[in-house]
């Protein structure tokens, strides 16, 4: 779905390994980490920073419970041997990314992991985000205010993100949404709402004849996504200020690849 692909690396384990991402991304794992494996080393890395990539590779930022969290990036990081098999780092890595200049506060991020991730290419790669620097003290971001960018230190790597749960004193309201396509089974669609002044996308929770979001302000615009898959794509998309118990019937319209990537830009703006 996404016309972002996994740039893709080969190394040896004499030197340590740097990576610099497309979209500024620098990527530091260091001799030691590697150095108990022989022969070359596969890397496959993803960022991803815009709204409109989070939602074309269903990466939500939801978390536990009703909790919700504004992002300052996600990552992607695989990396094997050269027999394929998955390998485990003896030390940690270091991601060095530029700071969005949309997050509503850039001071209180720290490591997350996705729960229950796979390997890349699946349509729903994990369910939610986990903090894992709360387990683990070496797990941390830091800010770099001379080159306005963030470090990062994680021991994990696959799904990887740099985030904080979002929490606000306005009132709280949920918003339910009804599809009435029947051309295309309400569990091959993901529907999302994104806030236009926060850095967050959020995925309803599917139920059998709708999706319902947990508990978000009122007042702060957004638009509602939503995207099916089966053999044809469906997309549906509004602009809309957060009302109290507010709900939608949408109809999601038959488009091709072209369309989607134009029509989705307008949630980075």
């Amino acid at each position: 779905m996404s016309n972002l692909k996994p740039e893709v690396y080969t190394f040896n384990n004499n030197d340590g390994i740097k990576i610099f991402g497309k979209q500024g991304t620098r990527v530091t794992i260091p001799k030691s980490a590697i150095s108990h494996i022989n022969g070359d080393i596969k890397v496959s890395f993803q960022e991803f920073f815009k709204k409109s990539d989070l939602i074309l590779n269903n990466i939500p930022t939801n978390s536990i419970g009703d909790s919700w969290l504004e992002t300052g990036g996600s990552f992607f990081l695989h990396i094997q041997d050269s027999n394929g098999k998955t390998i485990v780092l003896d030390k940690n890595i270091m991601l060095e990314f530029p700071i969005n200049s949309n997050i509503a506060d850039t001071s209180n991020m720290s490591v997350w992991r996705g729960d229950g991730e796979a390997l890349y290419g699946n349509l729903r790669p994990f369910d939610i985000w986990r903090e894992i620097a709360s387990q683990d003290s070496t797990a941390n971001v830091e800010i770099n205010n001379e080159s306005r960018e963030y470090l990062m230190n994680t021991p994990t790597f696959n799904w990887i993100n740099c985030d904080y749960i979002f929490e606000t004193t306005s009132d709280l309201t949920k918003v339910k949404v009804s599809v009435s396509n029947q051309e295309i089974d309400i569990k091959d669609i993901n529907t999302f709402i994104v806030l236009k002044n926060i850095n967050s996308v959020l995925r309803l929770n599917q139920n059998e004849n709708d999706f319902k979001s947990f508990p978000i302000p009122i007042g702060e615009e957004a638009f509602i996504v939503s995207l099916g898959i089966n053999n044809e794509i469906y997309f549906y998309i509004e602009q809309t200020t957060i009302s109290r118990n507010q709900t939608l019937q949408i109809h999601l319209e038959q488009v091709n690849l072209n369309d989607l990537y134009e029509r989705i830009k307008v949630v980075d703006n």
